[in-house]
């Protein structure tokens, strides 16, 4: 018989620190995103003006992964979250005698 302990609490805890580690990724991107939009401003001549346009189209990029990165922080989370979910239902049924049934 194979027995499997999951500290519930420790795993809401985790899902909620998941939680805030995609909002703080979220809040870097559109940080970066907007220090990278006036940065270098264009000059005179084409060539600053084309470095401006990369500056700006990386730091666009780096906020897209970034919001894709916390996305999926985000789902970690609430996956985390759920399976101590399951976990206290199943143990609240093996309290109760339906365990059995699950």
């Amino acid at each position: 018989m194979n027995f499997i302990f999951a500290e519930t609490q420790g795993m809401q805890t985790a899902a909620a620190t998941a939680a805030n580690l995609a909002t703080d990724t979220v809040n870097a991107g559109a940080q970066g995103q907007a220090a990278g939009m006036t940065v270098v401003p264009p000059g005179l001549d084409h060539v600053s003006a084309s470095n401006a346009a990369h500056i700006k189209a990386s730091m666009s990029q780096i906020a897209t992964q970034l919001a894709t990165g916390a996305g999926l922080q985000d789902i970690y989370g609430t996956s985390i979250s759920t399976a101590a979910n399951a976990y206290t239902l199943v143990d609240e049924l093996n309290a109760t005698g339906l365990g059995g049934l699950v």
